[in-house]
């Protein structure tokens, strides 16, 4: 049955939720919608640091929608620390996430590419355990979201990926001792078989949480790359992450045909650089949160709009001027051999041919309100057009300002 508008309402009127990784691009696009386009009964932002902190990224990430969050009266800023004991959370705090939340929205994590292995369990798996024990104690809880990514399965070789659990340990060892071995040596026999150690790490987590058999229903999201918002908060909202696509429109603008035929020799164009909106990643949770839905769930482009490398690099050229093209290309913004050597590694690691499926939700397409999943209206080939466009143009102003202060950006 598909839910209306009006049974979703109904929903999360009665929710508290507490929601980790709330000033991150994800988070804030999900706390934008729990607090201005749900009747959320109250949300628990669990900020490390300071409040301060959190109010200073907010503003900079969303600054038209942050005084709206703020004044909506449902929003409480709890500092804390999921590394910590207790969440890092002060004993009157606690205390009241304990006694009020209903769900949990755990959309923390660093999801630097560079990081090791041990740092990255340390970062994306641990704490995500200690979190869901510390779940167990809270009085009125029903239903815990766990965002993954769809990459935890990049150790596939490619072709559909469904929504379930791969298991790439078989006999060797199970997820506890490859986690109890990662924490003493910073190694494991596994993690060259992932794009990075962050998959692996988040692969972790996911097992364990799966084996932890919490006393409550759990839901995984896997999204694929995230990219810009196409409505909410606001649309292009997001545009200044670094990701595979705005990576490959730089690989594209800034070097020669040369270049990038090295690159297609190893990259097949009929790749598919796997992307999906930020707030149809939030709509995604959001939806299926409401639903009851437990299990994984991949957000990804099977949802938007596939588009293989080829078309990119066509779009590139074609929605690009000749002349910015040209000061782009003198810049030698991408000419660093470190750049190039990166570049080409992490490209080709993450845009093998994985197709995604997201038949979990085919059922949602329909749903209206402002937790749709339907693209009506949006004109995908426009909106890529105006989005490669604005990233050109703040390559264009990086290079002008390094220049102006002397720096050297080759």
């Amino acid at each position: 049955m598909i839910p209306s508008p009006t049974d979703i309402d109904q929903w999360f009127k009665d929710q508290t939720v507490l929601l980790t990784g709330g000033t991150g691009t994800l988070g804030g696009c999900l706390l934008y919608k729990l607090a201005i386009q749900l009747p959320t009964k109250r949300v628990f932002v669990l900020c490390r640091g300071s409040i301060h902190q959190a109010m200073t990224k907010l503003e900079n990430s969303m600054p038209e929608q942050t005084d709206d969050i703020l004044e909506s009266g449902r929003v409480t800023f709890v500092v804390g620390d999921l590394t910590k004991a207790n969440a890092g959370l002060k004993e009157s705090d606690l205390h009241q996430v304990q006694d009020q939340v209903t769900v949990v929205i755990n959309a923390a994590g660093n999801v630097s590419l560079l990081q090791d292995l041990r740092e990255s369990v340390g970062e994306n798996t641990v704490p995500h355990l200690a979190l869901v024990r510390l779940c167990g104690t809270f009085q009125r809880i029903q239903r815990f979201l766990h965002v993954s990514s769809a990459y935890v399965n990049s150790f596939l070789p490619g072709g559909a990926v469904e929504e379930r659990v791969y298991d790439i340990y078989g006999d060797a060892v199970d997820s506890a001792q490859n986690l109890k071995s990662i924490l003493n040596t910073g190694k494991s026999p596994f993690t060259s078989s992932f794009a990075v150690p962050y998959n692996h790490a988040k692969y972790i987590a996911e097992r364990l949480l799966l084996d932890a058999s919490p006393p409550f229903p759990l839901l995984i999201i896997r999204p694929s790359n995230i990219g810009p918002a196409i409505r909410d908060p606001s649309p292009f909202y997001g545009l200044h992450m670094v990701i595979p696509l705005h990576s490959y429109v730089q690989f594209v603008l800034c070097n020669s045909t040369q270049r990038r035929e090295e690159l297609e020799a190893e990259l097949p164009l009929e790749n598919i650089i796997d992307e999906i909106p930020v707030d149809l990643v939030a709509n995604t949770c959001l939806l299926h949160l409401a639903m009851g839905t437990t299990g994984m769930v991949h957000s990804a482009a099977k949802l938007y709009q596939p588009r293989c490398v080829g078309d990119i690099k066509r779009d590139c050229l074609n929605h690009t001027s000749p002349e910015l093209i040209d000061d782009l290309r003198r810049s030698e913004i991408s000419n660093h051999p470190e750049f190039l050597t990166h570049f080409t590694d992490m490209f080709t690691k993450f845009c093998r041919d994985w197709k995604f499926e997201c038949t979990r939700s085919d059922s949602l397409r329909e749903v209206q309100g402002p937790l749709t999943l339907s693209l009506e209206g949006h004109d995908a080939a426009a909106f890529l057009a105006v989005r490669i466009e604005r990233v050109a143009r703040r390559l264009l102003d990086t290079v002008k300002r390094a220049q102006a202060s002397g720096h050297s950006l080759g």
